[in-house]
C-alpha cells in the first residue's frame, strides 16, 4: 500500500501489524478470566443436563413421529399414483384418502413442533418458579440467563440509590 492510501482511508502501515499480533496474546488475568467465564457456563450447562434426564426417552416421540410422518408420505405417493391410474369414480376416493395421508404427515409433524414448545414453556416456567422461590427466601434477586443478568424493578433501584450514596460518599 501507498502512504497515500494509508492516510486516506486511515489505515495504519503495514509494519506495525507485527507489533499488533505480539499484543494480541491474552495476559494471565485475562486468561484467567476467560476461564472463569467458561467454567460458569459449562456449569450451568452441566446444570440443564442433569434436569433433563429425569425425563425418560425424550427423542422416542420425535422418532416415532419421523416414522408416521414418513408412512403416511410413502403412502400419499402409492395413492396419488394408483388414483390417476384407475377409473375416475374409483380414482375420487383414493385422492381422498391420499388427503388424509398428507393430513397425517402434516400432524406428525406439528405434534413434534408442539411437544418441543411445550418442554420450552415448561422449562421456563420452572426458571420463573425458582426465581421466585429465591426471591422469597431473600436470596439473590438476580435470574441469569445466556449471560445477562435480569433484575426485577425494585432491586436495580435499590443497586442504583447504593450506587449514588457511594458515588456521594467519595466525593
Amino acid at each position: 500500500m501507498t502512504k497515500k492510501l494509508e492516510e486516506t482511508f486511515n489505515i495504519a502501515p503495514q509494519d506495525d501489524t507485527e507489533e499488533e499480533t505480539q499484543d494480541e496474546t491474552p495476559t494471565i488475568e485475562e486468561s484467567k478470566d476467560l476461564t472463569e467465564l467458561l467454567n460458569a457456563d459449562i456449569e450451568i450447562a452441566e446444570r440443564i443436563d442433569d434436569a433433563l434426564p429425569m425425563v425418560s426417552d425424550l427423542n422416542q416421540h420425535d422418532r416415532e413421529m419421523d416414522d408416521i410422518h414418513q408412512k403416511a408420505l410413502d403412502t400419499f405417493k402409492d395413492l396419488v399414483e394408483l388414483g390417476m391410474n384407475v377409473e375416475v369414480h374409483a380414482g375420487a376416493k383414493l385422492l381422498e384418502t391420499a388427503n388424509a395421508m398428507l393430513k397425517t404427515a402434516m400432524e406428525a409433524k406439528d405434534s413434534k413442533v408442539d411437544r418441543k414448545l411445550k418442554m420450552i414453556n415448561l422449562q421456563l416456567q420452572k426458571a420463573k418458579l425458582d426465581f421466585s422461590k429465591e426471591k422469597k427466601t431473600g436470596g439473590d434477586n438476580e435470574l441469569e440467563s445466556d449471560g445477562s443478568v435480569t433484575l426485577d424493578r425494585n432491586e436495580l433501584l435499590k443497586r442504583i440509590q447504593n450506587a449514588d450514596k457511594l458515588t456521594k460518599k467519595d466525593k
